[in-house]
């Protein structure tokens, strides 16, 4: 009941994580270039199986960059081993990850990092080889890399202030309000009247006090199904 309480306005945010699906991981990966006072960029990253965040990443960069493109290739290098691990964790748990997709808002970077070597032009080569091993993890691990338009980039969280609906948004979907971005539930009373659905698919059975509907993390490590 903690999350009807909540869109009522009568407790605090809560934080849910589970899993809409234990064999689906999806990953999104950001970087704000020369966003520093020493002019080095930031890294943001974000994984989930659906219902909340396992994982977050906010950080500097060591290293300046020279475009926003090689900001966010070193972004990708520092993150993708966080899907790596989860990927890897929940192989030994009994759960094969059967699609895993790394999103990311730089085409430019994409392309790189699909190609390698191919994409790279005269602006492009001073780019360190290592950061091109993310060419072989997309390969070997069965990572799918994909395009994420502006409005559903949930690491700008970290990475940007951001401000109004977008950041309620993003915050609900993060603290597992919401297992949508599509949906916005808080800040108006019809609004949380129209979550009826979302907060009764969280309510907690009273003998048990056990999410009905999803899956937590502590049952996924468990090794609980539904």
């Amino acid at each position: 009941m903690r999350l009807l309480n909540y869109l009522q306005g009568t407790t605090d945010l809560p934080r849910i994580i589970g899993a809409n699906n234990l064999h689906m991981m999806k990953t999104w990966m950001d970087a704000a270039y020369a966003v520093h006072h020493d002019m080095k960029s930031h890294t943001g990253g974000v994984m989930s199986f659906g219902t909340g965040v396992l994982n977050a990443k906010s950080a500097k960069q060591k290293l300046n960059k020279k475009s926003s493109t090689e900001a966010e290739l070193v972004g990708a290098s520092d993150y993708i081993p966080w899907t790596i691990r989860v990927k890897r964790f929940m192989k030994y748990q009994g759960y094969d990850i059967e699609s895993s997709t790394f999103y990311q808002d730089n085409e430019s970077a994409i392309k790189l990092e699909e190609n390698s070597r191919k994409s790279c032009g005269e602006k492009s080569r001073h780019i360190d080889i290592r950061y091109f091993f993310i060419k072989d993890v997309l390969k070997h691990e069965d990572i799918k890399i994909e395009h994420c338009r502006i409005g559903l980039m949930i690491a700008d969280f970290f990475t940007k202030p951001l401000q109004g609906n977008l950041f309620r948004k993003f915050r609900n979907f993060i603290m597992g309000i919401t297992s949508s971005l599509n949906e916005e539930r808080v800040g108006n009373k019809e609004k949380c009247e129209a979550s009826t659905d979302e907060a009764t698919r969280m309510q907690t059975d009273e003998a048990t006090r056990v999410p009905t509907k999803i899956l937590t993390w502590a049952e996924v490590v468990r090794g609980k199904k539904r």
